[in-house]
């Protein structure tokens, strides 16, 4: 898979998952609690992931781990860069959105960039 389609796909996916945001706060928090409404976000979110991955990755059966994991690092550094520096332009402080990060606390963000992450290696042909 080239650079160019890896980046490719984030792109999409940093115009989906806002959406995705959007559908938690207008759609899901009307007809369900707020922690419901976060779960189901996570779980629309990781299936967004999948859905775009699997669509646009073209990841040839050769592919040796040691790029998939480059593939997966460039993935959620894009990611956690593109979100704290949405976080900071709208002014939320650093404590605010490490929160998200915070599964002891019951915050399931960490479970979406770990699905990220781990596309690369889900959609390389071949794999066992």
């Amino acid at each position: 898979m080239t650079y160019r389609r890896l980046i490719a796909t984030w792109a999409v996916l940093a115009v989906a998952m806002p959406l995705n945001g959007a559908l938690r706060e207008f759609g899901f928090k009307r007809i369900v609690s707020q922690a419901t409404a976060e779960t189901l976000s996570v779980v629309s979110g990781i299936a967004v992931i999948l859905l775009v991955t699997r669509l646009m990755f073209r990841i040839p059966a050769a592919t040796p781990t040691r790029q998939l994991a480059l593939y997966s690092v460039i993935l959620v550094a894009l990611t956690v860069a593109y979100e704290f520096g949405i976080g900071i332009a709208g002014g939320r402080s650093w404590p605010e959105m490490l929160e998200n990060y915070a599964l002891w606390k019951g915050r399931l963000w960490p479970l979406v960039l770990a699905a990220l992450a781990l596309t690369p290696f889900l959609w390389r042909p071949g794999r066992s």
